[in-house]
């Protein structure tokens, strides 16, 4: 969230706050909550794991990433999440 340009809040319209800008992207805190695993895979080699292993990570959150550029690859494959 930080590392994103900007952070709105859902349920304050017009409540931006501005953050660190280091990634691109914004991040609004929404009214839902989220809360599942997800199984993902490695589709290259990089510095948390190879191509091919899997891992189980761990969703819990109220925010979603908006205006997210297109440009950004990640090295990484994420499944249906179950609750």
């Amino acid at each position: 969230m930080f590392r994103g340009a900007k952070l709105s809040h859902g349920r304050n319209e017009g409540r931006d706050f501005k953050m660190v800008g280091a990634l691109p992207g914004n991040t609004l805190m929404g009214h839902k909550r989220v809360v599942s695993y997800n199984i993902g895979s490695f589709i290259e080699d990089n510095i948390i794991g190879k191509a091919g292993a899997s891992f189980i990570g761990h969703e819990f959150h109220h925010s979603e990433i908006v205006i997210f550029p297109m440009i950004l690859i990640l090295p990484l494959s994420l499944n249906a999440a179950w609750e």
